[in-house]
């Protein structure tokens, strides 16, 4: 393959093994928390619960839920909110290990990386030291609209994350600013985002 092929087509190569990575071991994990074993082989109930997509999903009687029945949308939404989770836990060593699963997910999107999904993809990179990842995510936001709430909100973690406290604040004082009119558009994203915007 040419040098130029391979550069511009070598990561997202990179994502979509990681994927199927991830996914492999997701089938395995669920597979023993169905037979009441947990992955590394002990028999403990609950550790459905600790299986990245069993969080508000599992099925009545303790069950994970069918990943496979999952759209892309869904695993990589699943990935985000356990990770988050996670993070509200101090657990960042659990944090660190979903991460890369996430970031692959939502980087293998495609036209499903709606905006919503960017914010998500820029949080999870931005609580696990992807800054980069994060800044690019949040730009990308505000290029479509500059007053964006979640644009600006990507925009200021990221930048305390970086310690740079004047970017926060700026990127905080231009949230607070559309905040009134933004919220009035009643965007699809803003809903499903209300406890992190009411939380800025």
């Amino acid at each position: 393959m040419p040098r130029a092929s391979a550069a511009r087509y070598g990561p997202w190569g990179g994502a979509a093994l990681l994927l199927l990575v991830a996914v492999a071991y997701l089938s395995v994990s669920e597979a023993a928390v169905s037979e009441g074993a947990s992955v590394d082989g002990s028999t403990s109930g609950p550790s459905a619960v600790d299986a990245p997509f069993a969080s508000s999903g599992a099925r009545p009687g303790g069950a994970p839920p069918d990943i496979s029945s999952m759209s892309p949308r869904e695993r990589a939404g699943r990935l985000h909110d356990r990770i988050m989770r996670y993070v509200a836990e101090g657990k960042t060593d659990s944090a660190q290990f979903f991460a890369p699963m996430a970031m692959a997910s939502f980087a293998a999107l495609g036209p499903e990386l709606d905006t919503g999904a960017r914010y998500d993809f820029g949080r999870v990179a931005a609580e696990t030291g992807s800054l980069d990842v994060a800044a690019a995510q949040s730009d990308t936001i505000l290029q479509g609209s500059a007053t964006h709430l979640l644009g600006l909100a990507l925009r200021a973690r990221t930048a305390e994350a970086r310690g740079d406290a004047a970017g926060a604040v700026a990127a905080w004082r231009a949230f607070s600013a559309a905040q009134d009119a933004e919220r009035a558009k009643k965007l699809p994203e803003y809903q499903t985002h209300a406890a992190d915007l009411d939380q800025a």
